[in-house]
C-alpha cells in the first residue's frame, strides 16, 4: 500500500448492526474489503464517520440518483461479483471472456460519464478523467497478470468493487449533484 496510509474506519452504529467498508490507500485503490458486525458502541470522530457508510444489505451500492449512470454501475458491480473469490484462476476461458467484458464496459462507462460531464460543463472534469485513467491503468496491470498466468481474481474483485464504491461516493457524487442541479433549473424554467 502506498506509504502505508489507510482510509476507512469503524463508524459508530447500534450494537448488532452490520456494515461494510474498504481500506483504501491514498491513490484510491481498495486493498481489502471488510465486513463488520458491531459488538460494542465506539466513540466516533467526524473525519472517521465520513470515511465509511452503512451497508444494510450486501447488494446495496452507492446510488447517484442519475438513472443512466446508476444502471451502468449496477451492471459493473454484477460483472465484478462474477470474478472468482480465490487467489487462482480456475477457468481461463470464462475468466478471459469476463475480463474482456469488464474492460469493454468499464471503458464505455468512463466515456459515458466524461461525455455527461462535458455536456453539462462540470468544472471537475479533468480530475475525474484522471481518476478514470488511474483505475484503467491498474486494470491493465491485472489483465497483464492474467496474460502471464498469475492473476489473483480475488484481488481484482476487491480492487474493482472498492474503487467503484469509493469513486462513486466521492467523485461521481460531485458531478451527479451538478448535473441534477442543471436539470432542475431546466425543469423549473419550462414549468413556468
Amino acid at each position: 500500500m502506498a506509504g502505508g496510509n489507510k482510509r476507512g474506519a469503524l463508524p459508530l452504529y447500534s450494537k448488532g448492526s452490520r456494515f461494510r467498508t474498504c481500506a483504501v490507500d491514498y491513490n484510491g485503490f481498495a486493498v481489502r474489503e471488510m465486513y463488520f458486525v458491531v459488538i460494542t458502541e465506539l466513540p466516533l470522530t467526524d473525519d472517521l464517520a465520513a470515511m465509511a457508510s452503512p451497508i444494510n444489505n450486501e447488494d446495496d451500492r452507492f446510488s447517484l440518483g442519475l438513472p443512466e449512470m446508476d444502471e451502468q454501475h449496477i451492471y459493473l458491480y454484477s460483472l465484478f461479483d462474477r470474478l472468482e473469490q480465490s487467489d487462482k484462476v480456475t477457468n481461463n476461458e470464462s475468466t478471459a471472456l469476463l475480463l474482456a467484458e469488464i474492460e469493454r464496459y468499464l471503458l464505455f462507462h468512463f466515456e459515458s460519464e466524461e461525455q455527461l460531464m462535458r455536456r453539462y460543463g462540470f468544472a471537475g472534469f479533468a480530475q475525474h478523467q484522471s481518476d478514470h485513467e488511474t483505475a484503467g491503468a491498474k486494470l491493465v496491470r491485472f489483465m497483464n497478470d492474467f496474460d502471464s498466468g498469475c492473476l489473483n481474481p480475488a484481488a481484482l474483485r476487491i480492487f474493482l468493487t472498492g474503487w467503484l464504491m469509493e469513486h462513486s461516493r466521492i467523485s461521481d457524487s460531485a458531478y451527479a449533484e451538478w448535473v441534477k442541479e442543471c436539470r432542475k433549473k431546466v425543469e423549473e424554467a419550462i414549468s413556468k
